[in-house]
C-alpha cells in the first residue's frame, strides 16, 4: 500500500548501514542477532531519500532476507534492491509463480520462478527508528523474544 515505505533488501551489514539517517544501539542489536533472517526494520530514512521509498513517512524499510534468491541478489547487486510480498495486501502471500499471476496478471514484466517458496509465516516488522522498538507486525520472530530484549 501507498502508505507504507517499500522494502529494501541488501546483502550486508554495511549496505544496511549505509540507508538509515543513523543506527542506534537497539537496530544495531537487532541486526547481529537477526540479520539475516526474518526481520524487516523500520529506520529513520536520510532527509534527502524518495518519498516513493518511504511512503513519506520519513523511514525505510530494510531486511537482509535470509539464505535465499533473494539475498544472494541483494548481495551481486552491492546496492539495496526493492522488493515487496508477491501478494496483495490482506491476501495470503503467493507461494509460486501461477498464484503470483493470479494475482497481478499483466501488471508484472517478469517473474523469476525459483520453484514453490517454502512458505511459513512472514518476517517480523519493527520500527526501529527510536530509543526503543515498536512491533508493527509479528511474524517469524516472537514477540516474546523481542520483548525480551526490550527489557
Amino acid at each position: 500500500p501507498a502508505k507504507k515505505p517499500t522494502p529494501l533488501y541488501t546483502g550486508t551489514n554495511s549496505i544496511l548501514n549505509r540507508i538509515p539517517d543513523e543506527i542506534n544501539e537497539t537496530p544495531s542489536v537487532l541486526i547481529n542477532k537477526f540479520c539475516p533472517g526474518p526481520l524487516t526494520m523500520r529506520l529513520k530514512a536520510k532527509k534527502d531519500r524518495s518519498k516513493y521509498l518511504t511512503a513519506s513517512t520519513g523511514r525505510f524499510a530494510v531486511r537482509i532476507p535470509g539464505e535465499s534468491f533473494a539475498l544472494h541478489l541483494a548481495k551481486k547487486a552491492g546496492f539495496p534492491i526493492t522488493s515487496t510480498s508477491a501478494n496483495i495486501s490482506g491476501m495470503p502471500p503467493a507461494e509460486d509463480a501461477e498464484t503470483v499471476i493470479k494475482y497481478f496478471g499483466e501488471k508484472i514484466d517478469m517473474i523469476i520462478d525459483r520453484g514453490r517458496t517454502p512458505g511459513g509465516l512472514p518476517s517480523t516488522i519493527v520500527d526501529a527508528a527510536g530509543e526503543s522498538i515498536k512491533i508493527v507486525r509479528e511474524g517469524a520472530i516472537p514477540r516474546s523474544i523481542l520483548e525480551k530484549m526490550r527489557s
